[in-house]
């Protein structure tokens, strides 16, 4: 069987509700290469797509060549290392160490939470769950001083945009999906969090992440499903 791809340019197999194909997305975009995009629907998946990723999850990259990459983050830091000129990834031994760091305390503080407390059994959990999220939202905003090089830039190397800002915003871009559904503030109406709302403002900004963006009544009514 074949399956839906260009000869041409590369091909990335995305699922728009999904933060880590929107990390692929804004890789592809901030690299302006031409490519093919290929949606799948993951609640109805083709029966093709197997053959593009046997475990069935997107985003997955199709090359040129016909190769194919899998795993969100090793293919943003392809991308950065096939288009250098980009400096998603900074030359710096110790910058590079500061991007995964930071990509790993909004993985292990923040993620987790955003989707358990839709995932949330009863009002104690979902409770318990939405302070965890406040306490690691507000642990990465004090962060940003930490790993910023610059204290105007609004990225978190200060001015220069980077493989942490890609792997991250995504899982921002969710939340206020998630506090509709539980009736709560929206992230830009939180306090303490100036440094993390003016990154999120800096990097929607950014022409290779607003047409990445799902639409908040699509994400609201995918998310319902889950509780």
């Amino acid at each position: 069987m074949s399956y839906p791809h260009s000869e041409t340019k590369p091909t990335l197999y995305n699922a728009v509700i999904c933060p880590y194909a929107q990390r692929a997305v804004i890789a592809l975009n901030e690299s302006g290469v031409p490519y093919e995009k290929v949606d799948i629907d993951l609640s109805n998946k083709p029966a093709w797509y197997p053959q593009v990723n046997p475990e069935g999850k997107v985003p997955a990259l199709r090359l040129n060549d016909g190769r194919i990459l899998i795993e969100s983050l090793l293919i943003v830091e392809y991308i950065s290392e096939t288009y250098p000129q980009l400096k998603l990834m900074p030359a710096d031994n110790f910058e590079k160490y500061q991007v995964r760091l930071f990509i790993e305390y909004m993985s292990n503080k923040v993620t987790p939470h955003v989707y358990g407390i839709i995932r949330a059994k009863d009002a104690e959990q979902k409770e318990q769950t939405y302070q965890k999220l406040m306490d690691g939202l507000k642990f990465v905003n004090g962060k940003f001083t930490e790993f910023s090089t610059s204290s105007t830039g609004p990225y978190v190397l200060g001015n220069r945009f980077s493989v942490a800002d890609i792997a991250c915003i995504p899982f921002i871009d969710r939340m206020d999906a998630v506090f509709m559904l539980i009736g709560s503030k929206r992230f830009s109406e939180l306090e303490g969090l100036e440094r993390l709302k003016a990154w999120a403002d800096a990097c929607h900004a950014r022409k290779s992440i607003a047409p990445s963006r799902c639409d908040l009544d699509v994400l609201v009514e995918r998310y319902k499903a889950f509780r």
